[in-house]
């Protein structure tokens, strides 16, 4: 059995929905689909219904389900333990992050890591911050570098975390300077409820679904992606608005003429903060490696 399609399945019924799913799974719907029916064909069942809103199980997955996360879990038991002892004889640290390191100036610190141990061997993988906190709980990796994740949001998240916050930003309005609204200088997130809204792909889109929810309607997303570059041409030819994380707009702007020209920011009335931090699990003592890691941050910082 392909614990990968096993996996998959836990996340489908906890979002309940293909399209969160899918996108917290780093994938297209049409794949997550098969792999889904991949699954239920090799257990000679219909594990799932699906209706225009979401996803239930059957009777037939209601049975699988405790024994889809045994698998899971012996899966990444396993996995983590012949990691540990791998990377405890090499010197390794294995760290998640998310794609936009060097837009907050991290990626240096990667560098210097590497300059001051040389005999350590770091190793790095981009991911989601969703992904990233499932790969600490499961001992996947030994650090992670993503953002601090609102509970409300993901209420699965459970284990304990030592973390260091290293950047702080918040999400703003992004608008092309042509846009009726670019004469603004704040704008409440009631006043986006009819509007089509781009946003930057993982835990930023979450959490401004999310804020939204909470100001009282439901955020019509235009587009969802983590290339800031095309978020800013459907601005372009679309005249939509985009909810992003200042930090990453702002970079984008200190690069490029164009962007700084073309567009302008609006404040948020209502403070939207995220946190991005460098984090491991509380219960798990870091290794040789991973600590001088650690400690490098914290000069830093």
């Amino acid at each position: 059995m392909e614990t990968g399609h096993v996996e998959e399945f836990l996340v489908l019924v906890e979002e309940r929905n293909y399209w969160r799913a899918a996108e917290k799974l780093y994938m297209n719907q049409s794949t997550l689909s098969k792999h889904i029916k991949a699954l239920e064909r090799e257990l000679e069942g219909e594990l799932l219904t699906r209706t225009t809103r979401s996803v239930e199980l059957t009777d037939y997955g209601r049975a699988f389900l405790p024994y889809a996360r045994d698998l899971a879990r012996i899966q990444s038991g396993c996995t983590a333990a012949l990691r540990r002892l791998r990377e405890s004889h090499s010197g390794q640290v294995r760290l998640y992050c998310i794609p936009a390191l060097a837009q907050y100036g991290l990626t240096k610190l990667l560098v210097g890591f590497h300059r001051a141990y040389p005999d350590f061997y770091l190793r790095v993988e981009e991911t989601s911050s969703y992904h990233c906190r499932k790969a600490l709980e499961q001992r996947e990796c030994e650090l992670a570098l993503c953002w601090e994740m609102d509970p409300a949001i993901f209420p699965g998240m459970g284990k304990a975390l030592t973390s260091l916050p290293l950047v702080r930003d918040r999400l703003i309005l992004t608008v092309v300077r042509e846009h009726p609204l670019a004469g603004r200088e704040r704008i409440s997130l009631g006043e986006l409820e009819s509007s089509d809204v781009c946003l930057f792909k993982g835990y930023p889109a979450e959490l401004a679904r999310e804020s939204c929810r909470r100001a009282g309607f439901s955020l019509r997303p235009a587009c969802v992606t983590d290339a800031t570059s095309n978020i800013l041409d459907v601005l372009r030819e679309e005249n939509h608005v985009a909810l992003l994380p200042e930090g990453l707009i702002r970079h984008a702007m200190d690069f490029s003429p164009a962007v700084r020209e073309g567009y302008t920011l609006i404040e948020l009335e209502e403070t939207v903060e995220l946190v991005l931090s460098l984090s491991h699990l509380e219960e798990v003592p870091l290794s040789a490696a991973g600590q001088r890691f650690w400690e490098l941050f914290i000069q830093a910082k």
